[in-house]
């Protein structure tokens, strides 16, 4: 009998006991799952370090002049298997973004923006509109973020991170990787004006002829020191506007390491207007008019680049993080050098300003170190001997000579 009993209380027991199988599957502790805009500007403003903001598939439409988090330490992701359209329809009109990080108070470091593959396609898709001139993206005063499996289309720029403050406030050590630009309309695909930022394995396209900009058209943009641009994948496909793949520009592009890029289809493959002590090896270019384009100014000149500009250092300001990078200020780029690069199809390997014996060209190896894409034979490496000025033997024909003008600078390009 009290055998029985026994029995009978531990029957009971156990069938107050909830059972494991029962308990439904627990999301993160700090995920925050959104399907509407609202719900998606309400999370960035209450979300703290740690927080994973998910985004159900479906267009979202930014508000005016974009959204921003309020934290650092922030994640943003598509849901699986759903991919999100982040759309701002002003982006025709300055200040209209999609992401931005202005402010100094708080820190709002660390945040991360990352898609998820949907069949084959990015899980992030941030769209402008025609003609636009805003960036998709823009920051300063905000460190250490990731992008990455974002497609940008139609936008300004894709991702414009800023120099303020006499450099003293820039967006840096940023890890920007694995992105597409499909298209763009101001100067550049992609900006980053602050440093120690790795940029690796983008496509930055410039599908169309169409672009809304004063200052000409690069693919990439530096203005920033010990920057890594490596395997990224920068194109012209309409060959009627002129692009640069990479432009170096004033004298703070310093320090920067460029390395297994492809770059194709355009009229200059790489533009130092300021500069100094990079290293660009192991690279693929393909274009029409010059490779690698060094300039430099005499003493003097006071025209961009060689003028001020309120994101440069001043000259007693010792403490400044790019002070170094600055000063003594001369206006010329030095100290770079070009090896190990496979060039194709350009009609001068070199053109350099004001020779300066530290820059150093090592002749370009004739084996790609990346895999091409395209079907075209590719024209004969370009090689040259390793001296400090580099000619190239003159082919039996005129040369003519362009000049460009805008109000960023003046180039002259000579084609034979």
């Amino acid at each position: 009998m009290k055998k029985l009993i026994v029995i009978i209380l531990l029957l009971a027991m156990t069938s107050c006991v909830p059972q494991e199988a029962s308990v439904p599957l627990a999301s993160p502790v700090n995920e925050i799952v959104v399907s509407n805009a609202t719900q998606l500007a309400s999370a960035m403003s209450a979300a703290t370090s740690g927080t994973i903001i998910t985004i159900r598939g479906g267009t979202y439409n930014a508000p005016a002049t974009g959204w921003q988090v309020a934290n650092g330490g922030v994640t943003l992701t598509n849901y699986p298997g759903e991919q999100v359209v982040l759309h701002q329809s002003r982006m025709d009109k300055s200040g209209n973004y999609i992401i931005k990080c202005l402010q100094s108070s708080p820190a709002v470091d660390g945040n991360k923006i990352l898609g998820s593959d949907v069949n084959g396609q990015k899980g992030i898709v941030m769209q402008g509109v025609t003609g636009a001139i805003a960036p998709a993206i823009v920051a300063y005063r905000c460190d250490n973020w990731e992008v990455s499996g974002v497609e940008f289309r139609g936008v300004g720029y894709a991702i414009f991170t800023r120099k303020v403050d006499n450099g003293n406030a820039s967006a840096d050590r940023w890890y920007v990787h694995d992105n597409l630009v499909s298209d763009y309309y101001r100067e550049s695909g992609m900006q980053f004006n602050g440093n120690g930022n790795r940029i690796e394995n983008n496509e930055i396209i410039k599908l169309t002829a169409d672009y809304n900009s004063p200052f000409g058209c690069q693919l990439l943009n530096l203005l920033g020191n010990n920057n890594i641009v490596r395997g990224n994948h920068l194109e012209r496909v309409d060959q009627s506007i002129r692009c640069i793949g990479i432009f170096f520009e004033w004298d703070l592009a310093d320090n920067n390491l460029i390395e297994n890029n492809k770059i194709t289809g355009v009229v200059n493959g790489m533009s130092f207007f300021g500069g100094d002590n990079n290293i660009v090896r192991n690279n693929q270019l393909s274009g029409a008019d010059t490779a690698f384009v060094v300039r430099s100014w005499a003493d003097g000149v006071t025209a961009y680049p060689c003028n001020f500009s309120d994101f440069m250092p001043l000259e007693g300001d010792l403490a400044s993080p790019d002070w170094s990078y600055m000063y003594p200020h001369d206006c010329r780029s030095k100290g770079n050098r070009f090896e190990g690069n496979t060039v194709s199809g350009f009609a001068t390997l070199s053109r350099v300003d004001l020779p300066e014996a530290s820059n150093i060209f090592v002749a370009a190896t004739p084996t790609p170190t990346l895999t091409p894409t395209n079907t075209r034979t590719p024209t004969p490496t370009i090689t040259q001997t390793p001296t400090p000025i580099v000619t190239r033997t003159p082919t039996i024909a005129p040369t003519v000579c362009e000049t460009m003008e805008s109000e960023s600078y003046r180039i002259t390009i000579c084609t034979k």
